[in-house]
């Protein structure tokens, strides 16, 4: 099986609960804080007020690819999704398939 087979069934909640993929993206921070396709998201208070401190149903609710939510808190410096509050202003979106090649090309 390639590594790119893979993906295809890889859990999305593998990123945010497996030591080794977790490891993984902490290391990768800086580098998808910084790329040019992560986007900034602007959140709306209006928006954000019923999610607070709950970051994940936030994120289901702006349709959001679960296995982009832990990098997200990741990358956007919350430490935890009861941290996110409707006067959380601004998220770090990393680009899908910037994430998915990290995982193929780290062979986890």
């Amino acid at each position: 099986m390639s590594v790119f087979t893979k993906l295809t069934t890889y859990s999305p909640n593998d990123i945010g609960t497996d030591s080794n993929i977790r490891a993984l993206f902490e290391t990768h921070r800086k580098f998808l804080r910084e790329h040019a396709d992560t986007t900034i998201h602007y959140v709306d208070e209006g928006e954000a007020r019923p999610y607070s401190y709950n970051l994940y149903a936030y994120l289901n609710s702006q349709g959001i690819p679960t296995k982009l939510h832990w990098v997200i808190l990741l990358i956007s410096d919350i430490r935890s999704t009861e941290d996110f509050t409707y006067d959380t202003t601004e998220l770090m979106i990393p680009d899908e398939k910037l994430v998915d090649t990290i995982l193929a090309v780290s062979n986890l």
